[in-house]
């Protein structure tokens, strides 16, 4: 679950560098459908999909993988469960920083909560925040709590 060296380690890349991370056993790897898509050689476009293809990516190396959907939400795969959090509405004026807004939201809502439910709640949450404001990571907290109490979770199955 952690790297050689003894530290959780986050990750949210796309590229090369996404090659390199699927087939190390990092704690959690963040990443959007279209990169996920891009690197897998698929189409990602529904939670089905990014649940498919999360499953896919752990048997390379990762814990735990986020696949983020946009407006739709996020879907997050540990070993044992799967969820969907589906994003609430907002009026949306730039989405610059949410993907790293949302795992800065992930990173806390795992360290202060312990599950990956309250991870992604708070996620997701910081993800639409950001997208309430001109210029990424700029975020209030009023909005953030606000929008926590709107994300709806929901497990997928294994099926």
């Amino acid at each position: 679950q952690i790297l050689p060296t003894g530290l959780p380690t986050y990750i949210d890349t796309s590229g090369p560098a996404l090659q390199a991370m699927l087939r190390l056993p990092v704690t959690v790897l963040k990443i959007n459908a279209e990169e996920l898509g891009d690197a897998l050689g698929m189409t990602i476009a529904t939670p089905q999909d990014a649940h498919h293809a999360a499953r896919q990516v752990q048997e390379y190396g990762p814990r735990t993988v986020i696949v983020t959907l946009g407006r739709a939400g996020a879907v997050a795969v540990d070993q044992n469960e799967a969820w969907f959090a589906q994003a609430p509405d907002v009026a949306a004026i730039s989405p610059v920083g949410s993907g790293d807004a949302f795992l800065a939201g992930v990173v806390v809502g795992l360290l202060e909560e312990g599950s990956l439910v309250e991870g992604i709640r708070l996620g997701v949450a910081c993800g639409a925040a950001n997208t309430l404001q001109i210029g990424g990571g700029l975020l209030s907290l009023d909005d953030v709590l606000a929008l926590k109490s709107q994300v709806s979770i929901n497990p997928i199955s294994r099926t």
